[in-house]
């Protein structure tokens, strides 16, 4: 039957091979914790890893293969508050109608997950089904294909995805239902029932930046908010989205409506028209290429909006039915379906006569003669990138590129956005001893266009610098480095011990010079305790930098200090 079966049980699971059970790889029943790595569960008829009922503790699923079985590759069920890890897992034909790649259920109001750099293909259901993904979680660098139903399907969840690839999935390749927040960035949406489609109004704002999202049978964004949210699309290439009710880009705001930027897309053969919106308010329209679609762009009950810098070619190019400004109040947008009509007695570019836009009573008072040159080059990338480690830091360098327009470089350390810089350095602190640390960097231009090649470079931070010094028996003048990591002298276990020796308990005192008193002064070791002023002397409970020391030590013995530039031993 079961693999493993685990009830009311804290699972830690590696290096297993489970196959060819007739029920679930691993049924985890009532559970507490549970972490799987480095294992294969393959061709089980009851699915892979599967949860019956909430768990109480976290969930780790890393560096798996779960392929060839009849029901869901992984699915997690956690109480409210529980995190779930699943991380370099290969999730491959899991089959049936009901069965999902990697299925995550966070109960109430949810948990943290991190997904990432998992390609899951030919899921019976869907590619990723996720309810209940709270802020500040991390679904990245993947792909999903050929699911039989969503590539991702979202419920009540805030959803932040980046790098993804989702292509060949039966319906729409992202499912967000009863939404909060959602971002997508850098993916591909290729192929697929339709692209990114909103069910119900969502109660947090949309964000869709740099995605390329093609050949779908459906909208390519149908995004539907609650009143006052907002929503930013930009710099995404959304064509040949087919179906006749399939638009480019439809943004759909509930109530008094709410804000919409629209900026730098090309939005090109949609089914029905390019750009919809509904409800849109004090919002802007600009820089965008829109050509042969249905409307190229529409608008419905919205009001305050600016629209200009776009080319409209070869569409039933505008319809709008609000009191909205079609024009900069110097430059207005290209109308394939105005030059023909319109002239331009000064030759300044600018037709001589307003362009009517259709639906009410707007116009675009200063329509282009032709189509406006949208900067949709990127700049190239930056140059030299070196680094330059410490213990707990580098610093990484590199040259900016020359392109006039270069506006900054976005910063990622181990694929974790830092920040956005026009200078030519970054430094990263705090940072472990000896680890290796990856920056990757992407340039951008003052139009928003991002060169999509990444340059990265990977350093190591510096162990500290450590070194062996012999004691020998009797007296030992010893000088301490500027930078040693332990100063304290004092009990060890709340202070360390900067002058830990092998064996220990070798050293029993140590004096320093009184300059101004002419005196000496002595600190007493205690075993396997530390250091004490020495009654009768004045305090001193700490070494200095630089300052010359008398130590007595009653063996021969080692002392292993970390420090980077060399001290002085020498037997008196």
């Amino acid at each position: 039957m079961f693999g493993i079966r685990a009830d009311y049980s804290d699972l830690d699971i590696e290096n297993v091979t489970i196959t060819g059970n007739s029920a679930h790889g691993i049924y985890f029943v009532n559970g507490k914790s549970f972490t799987i790595r480095n294992s294969t569960i393959e061709g089980n008829d009851g699915g892979g890893v599967i949860y019956y009922n909430a768990a109480n503790g976290d969930a780790i699923v890393e560096d798996n293969t779960i392929i060839n079985n009849v029901g869901s590759g992984v699915h997690i069920r956690l109480a409210e508050g529980k995190s779930a890890t699943i991380r370099n897992n290969e999730i491959d034909n899991n089959a049936g109608s009901s069965s999902d790649g990697i299925y995550v259920n966070i109960a109430g109001s949810g948990g943290l997950m991190t997904i990432e750099n998992n390609p899951v293909k030919d899921s019976g259901r869907h590619g990723f089904y996720l309810i209940g993904v709270r802020t500040n979680s991390s679904i990245t660098d993947f792909s999903v294909q050929n699911s039989g139903s969503y590539g991702i399907r979202a419920d009540y969840s805030d959803l932040n995805i980046e790098n993804v690839t989702i292509t060949g999935n039966d319906a729409h390749g992202i499912y967000f239902v009863n939404g909060k927040s959602f971002s997508i960035r850098n993916s591909i949406i290729e192929g697929n029932g339709g692209g990114l489609i909103y069910y119900n109004a969502a109660n947090g704002d949309a964000i869709v930046e740099d995605n390329i999202i093609i050949n779908n049978v459906g909208s390519g964004v149908h995004i539907r908010l609650a009143e006052g949210k907002s929503a930013t699309i930009r710099n995404n290439k959304i064509v040949n989205n087919a179906g006749s009710s399939s638009d480019g880009i439809y943004v759909n705001i509930a109530g008094s409506g709410g804000v919409v930027t629209i900026e730098n897309n090309l939005v090109k053969n949609n089914g029905d028209d390019g750009i919809y919106l509904t409800r849109a308010k004090d919002s802007v329209i600009i820089n965008n290429n829109i050509s042969t679609n249905v409307y190229g762009i529409r608008l419905y009950s919205s009001s305050n909006n600016l629209i200009f810098h776009n080319n409209l070619i070869n569409n039933y190019n505008t319809y709008d039915t609000g009191t909205n400004q079609w024009d900069s109040g110097t430059v207005g947008n290209y109308h394939s379906d105005y030059t023909g009509t319109g002239t331009d007695s000064n030759g300044d570019g600018i037709g001589d006569i307003p362009h009517p836009i259709p639906g009410g009573s707007n116009e675009d008072r200063y329509p282009l003669m032709s189509p406006y040159m949208i900067d949709i080059k990127p700049p190239f990338s930056i140059s030299n990138l070196h680094s330059f480690p410490g213990s707990t830091w580098i610093k990484w360098t590199w040259t900016n590129p020359s392109d006039p327009d270069f506006s900054y470089t976005e910063i990622y350390l181990n694929n974790i956005h830092q920040t956005s810089t026009s200078s030519h350095f970054f430094n990263a602190t705090p940072l472990t001893p000896n680890t290796e640390y990856t920056i990757s960097t992407r340039t951008v231009d003052t139009s928003g266009n991002i060169n999509t090649t990444w340059v990265n470079n990977t350093a190591t931070t510096q162990s500290p610098s450590k070194i062996n010094i012999n004691l020998y028996t009797g007296w030992n003048l010893i000088s301490g480095p500027l930078n040693l990591i332990t100063w304290d002298l004092g009990e060890e276990e709340t202070v360390g011990n900067p002058l830990n020796v092998t064996p220990k308990n070798c050293l029993t005192s140590i004096y320093r010079y009184n300059t101004t008193s002419g005196t000496f002064e002595k600190c007493d070791y205690f075993d396997n305790w530390g250091w004490s002023p020495a009654t009768g002397s004045e305090s001193f409970i700490e070494l200095e930098p630089g300052r010359g020391y008398w130590v007595m030590a009653t063996n021969e013995c080692v002392w292993s200090i970390k420090y980077k530039t060399p001290l002085v031993s020498r037997q008196p």
